[in-house]
């Protein structure tokens, strides 16, 4: 077998997650195994019917786990995935990706075509289709989500940082190429709008345009009868040198592209 085959682990005990900044530096990979994480966090058996309705991915204290072991993975160069129920639901996909399972950007410049089959494993499906002989194809919201981290391809990661360290805080990933730096904000909170005020570094922006993906209705989802029920609009964001400011609605996905100098 292959010498440099690379070496994961699996994290679905709230001790491998506690222990996350240690482990990532002797391997290659973590998986968090969402289902076992929760069961063993919250001491609920989700196979026995009188606590099973205890289980909750979306816990303060599971939540904290998630965010440490990613951070984790990121502070040490390795790739982080996640499996189980969280991971197949669309709502779970905008925590996700709040609490910084941004690896459209973080491996932005090694994603390749070869990636992708393994990402739709993680979160959901790209494409709804009516079956091999079907003739219809939905893109689903994960599909939108996905394509608004897409220009972060072949651009080089820098550091994003907000007054807002918590599970559910605002997350903020960027990256920049010569002419061009790309900003990706998530807000997971159910129940709050927020009002960002970004402050850009080092740069000085001459323009810019984004696109935000959001539905007032949190279960809205593209079907055949309404396939465009959510899709990516246009961000109202105003530019200004070095700020950048902009609205971003309770549970929404946002992309900002500014042309620097």
């Amino acid at each position: 077998f292959r010498k440099d085959i690379p070496i994961g682990i699996m994290i679905e005990v709230p001790s491998a997650a506690l222990m996350a900044a240690q482990f990532a530096k002797e391997v290659n990979f973590f998986s968090i195994g969402t289902n076992d994480l929760v069961q063993y966090t919250l001491a609920v058996d989700r196979t026995n019917e009188r606590v099973a309705g205890l289980f909750c991915p979306a816990h303060p204290a599971v939540l904290a786990l998630i965010r440490d072991v990613i951070r984790a993975g990121s502070r040490n160069n390795i790739s982080v995935s996640v499996c189980g129920e969280m991971a197949g639901d669309p709502l779970y996909t905008l925590l996700l990706l709040g609490l910084g399972l941004n690896i459209f950007n973080r491996q932005a410049d090694k994603l390749h075509m070869c990636n992708i089959a393994q990402m739709v494993n993680v979160l959901q499906s790209l494409l709804l289709t009516d079956g091999p002989d079907g003739k219809s194809c939905v893109r689903t919201t994960t599909y939108y989500a996905f394509a608004l981290f897409k220009p972060h391809r072949a651009k080089t990661a820098i550091r994003a940082e907000t007054d807002d360290s918590s599970p559910l805080g605002l997350s903020v990933s960027a990256s920049k190429s010569d002419k061009e730096l790309v900003i990706s904000f998530v807000n997971p909170r159910h129940d709050t709008d927020l009002q960002v005020d970004c402050t850009v570094r080092g740069n000085t922006a001459t323009s810019g345009n984004g696109l935000i993906l959001q539905h007032q209705d949190w279960n809205a989802c593209n079907s055949f009868e309404n396939p465009n029920l959510v899709v990516p609009r246009e961000l109202s964001a105003k530019v200004d040198a070095s700020r950048l400011q902009l609205d971003l609605p309770r549970l929404s996905v946002a992309a900002v592209i500014l042309g620097i100098r």
